[in-house]
């Protein structure tokens, strides 16, 4: 159970201090849309009980994302009634679910688990932020800012292709990285002491349970160039890509930038016939690099999951002439 690249993001609006909440859940939105999964969006009155299970029965995601209020065994959406509930989850079997909502992973999550669910991910405390205006978009708020960029980057991890270890981690570096700006650049802010608090008390409540290589994209073998912390210089890359049936093949190249992973180039091939060959050279001039260079694939053939593309490339030390 549960289609891979098909995820559904619920997004109540109306219930109490929602609606930033509401504006956080785009971004994940838009970057499922940038890395072209099939997002089925569930929003303010609809973000209910009713059609969310009749999603999750007729369009069978693989990935469940939400954001609401909570209790240790129960996840509500725009009103009180619960969507989910320790007694009443078995429609999570054989998906990946990541909630925003305080206090699930104490009982939903494990309840979650044992009716089949594949993955759990949410927090075993009262997730909490600031905020200076909390109608406002959090990515444009001083203080919200940090609390949903750090806890966006997991269910966006997730969606650029990492599997759920990745995505932890990468949740957790980007609260680091956020408690450093507070105790840094932000340190003369009379609120920073109380930020980093919140910070790290969010970060130390993410809990995973469940399958901690699981993933929902596509799993198509690609390779990691370099390493963290060393530069390099990519003088060529090729991958061979004729085993794919795909019509369409797709390549990210990620790197972290200041500590947070990026996808710093992305394109599609066609490989209709009389399109893009098997081969596609993908870098072809010198390239520096300072961090792993991780190559990502993905095709429009759900048949092409689990297999692995060929590649080559020319790897030199920085300042190798």
């Amino acid at each position: 159970m549960g289609v891979l690249n098909k995820m559904l993001n619920i997004m109540p609006y109306n219930c109490t201090y929602c609606i930033q909440g509401f504006k956080g859940m785009v971004h994940i939105s838009d970057e499922a849309r940038l890395q072209e999964l099939d997002l089925i969006e569930l929003q303010s009155y609809d973000a209910v009980k009713g059609p969310v299970w009749d999603t999750l029965e007729a369009s069978d995601p693989i990935f469940v994302n939400g954001f609401g209020h909570g209790n240790i065994d129960i996840y509500t959406g725009d009103d009180t009634q619960a969507i989910f509930r320790d007694t009443e989850c078995g429609i999570l079997a054989g998906r990946v679910v990541y909630l925003l909502s305080c206090l699930t992973a104490v009982e939903l999550g494990p309840a979650a688990i044992d009716a089949g669910g594949k993955t759990y991910i949410g927090f075993n405390i009262s997730w909490t932020w600031m905020a200076q205006n909390i109608t406002a978009d959090p990515y444009d708020d001083w203080y919200a800012e940090c609390f949903y960029r750090s806890s966006n980057e997991c269910p966006i991890a997730l969606i650029q292709g990492d599997i759920v270890s990745e995505a932890k981690d990468r949740s957790i570096a980007e609260y680091n990285r956020w408690i450093e700006i507070w105790e840094t650049e932000r340190s003369g802010d009379p609120y920073a002491a109380e930020a980093i608090a919140w910070l790290v008390y969010d970060r130390n409540g993410l809990t995973v349970l469940g399958d901690h290589s699981a993933t929902i994209t596509q799993t198509i073998a690609g390779c990691t160039i370099g390493e963290d912390g060393k530069a390099y210089r990519v003088q060529s890359l090729v991958l061979g890509a004729g085993q794919l049936s795909g019509s369409k093949v797709t390549v990210a190249l990620e790197m972290k930038v200041d500590g947070v992973v990026n996808k710093v180039y992305g394109q599609s091939f066609n490989r209709s016939p009389g399109h893009h060959p098997p081969g596609l050279w993908i870098i072809n001039e010198a390239v520096g690099i300072h961090e792993a260079l991780k190559v990502k694939v993905k095709s429009n053939d759900p048949d092409d999951n689990g297999k692995t593309v060929r590649y080559d490339y020319i790897l030199e030390p920085a300042g190798v002439n």
